[in-house]
């Protein structure tokens, strides 16, 4: 009979005692430090910064891997380290409840078995499943915050003298019951001391969360210019209600629809014409977002606006946007951009501006 040298037996069975109770080995949390932990639900560990909780998606930033975009489901076991704000969403219970609404509760939390809770007393708070966000902030104002910053330069000396600026700017702040948002591009342009483009767009948002999936947009508003497209100056401000289509980890769609009051002054007229065009209109928009990857993301913006035809008609402002992070903070965008106006005003000459302007755009974007 062949004998097992001892070593060789010993190892063997410390092997199999470890594979045999793999399933069951559950090693306690990291202890309490300056750091926020999340467990996956692979067993992986990650510390770092949880940046915020919208929807089914952490935005978390690791402290090797960078800014990660995590699926709740994918989550085993999160814990805080500052105080955070959770907005959950709360069912009536009784006939004097208006019906559903939002609550929040603040401090540092754990999210474990499905439950939100109290990180010190572990009292449950909610389930994740009702979870509309988590929200830092909690003790820091500046926390709520997000900017985003973009731009593109082209310059050009000798037979031709050329400069063309593009420029994107995008504010956000949330917090686990409202969602405020600003948003800027323009395009300057210059070839011999002719203007050749010089438009700029700026809208903003507010809305006020419902539920996970249905919010209210109590307010919203556009200011457009493009002397090219016969624009002076357009002024668009309505409200909306939106609803989330779509929000798996990967994808993230968004609509809404609402009134609006559309004004239109333009650059000039014929003689005898109205130099300004209002109107009632109606007004939807769409936002769609792809992770296509960790490191490349697809973004679609729709806005399409109903008028009556002397203030232009039908138009829309639609932007596609890859953008690839090449750090944790800098990104390059690439954008097509298609904007129309179906009954664009004559000019003082006579001549009637084109119905579409299309745009290709490549940016460097600094988030903040």
């Amino acid at each position: 009979m062949r004998i097992v040298p001892t070593k060789l037996a010993l190892t063997l069975s410390f092997v199999f005692l470890v594979h045999g109770n793999a399933s069951g080995w559950n090693p306690a949390p990291p202890p309490a430090d300056e750091f926020d932990w999340i467990q996956l639900t692979s067993g992986e560990w990650l510390k770092g910064e949880m940046k915020g909780v919208l929807g089914d998606e952490v935005h978390f930033d690791s402290d090797k891997l960078g800014m990660q975009q995590i699926d709740t489901e994918d989550i085993k076991f999160m814990r805080t380290n500052e105080a955070v704000r959770v907005g959950y969403e709360v069912t009536g219970t009784s006939e004097s409840d208006d019906g559903d609404r939002i609550d929040v509760a603040e401090g540092p939390v754990e999210i474990k078995d499905g439950e939100v809770r109290e990180r010190d007393s572990g009292r449950v708070i909610t389930e994740v499943s009702e979870v509309v966000t988590i929200a830092t902030g909690a003790e820091s104002e500046w926390d709520n915050w997000a900017f985003k910053i973009s731009m593109g330069a082209n310059f050009r000396e000798g037979n031709v003298s050329q400069v063309e600026y593009n420029t994107s700017l995008g504010v956000t702040r949330i917090t686990p019951t409202n969602r405020f948002g600003f948003n800027y591009l323009g395009t300057y342009s210059r070839s011999d001391g002719v203007d050749f483009a010089n438009n700029h767009r700026a809208d903003f948002s507010y809305d006020l969360y419902r539920s996970s999936r249905f919010f209210y947009r109590p307010v919203f508003g556009e200011y457009f210019r493009d002397p090219f497209q016969n624009i002076a100056h357009r002024g668009l401000l309505g409200a909306a209600v939106g609803y989330e289509v779509i929000d798996d980890g990967t994808n993230t769609w968004e609509v809404t629809a609402g009134p609006a009051f559309l004004h239109t002054r333009y650059d000039s007229v014929p003689v005898g014409g109205s130099n300004s065009e209002s109107s009632a209109s109606v007004v939807v928009t769409s936002s769609y977002e792809r992770e296509i990857n960790s490191h490349v993301d697809f973004i679609s913006l729709y806005r399409g606006t109903m008028s009556n035809s002397d203030a232009g008609g039908y138009s829309h402002h639609f932007s596609n946007s890859l953008s690839i992070e090449l750090t944790n903070d800098l990104d390059f965008d690439v954008s097509l951009i298609w904007d129309r106006i179906s009954n664009p005003a004559r000019e003082a000459n006579g001549a009637t501006p084109k119905e579409d302007d299309l745009r290709l755009m490549f940016l460097l974007g600094l988030d903040l």
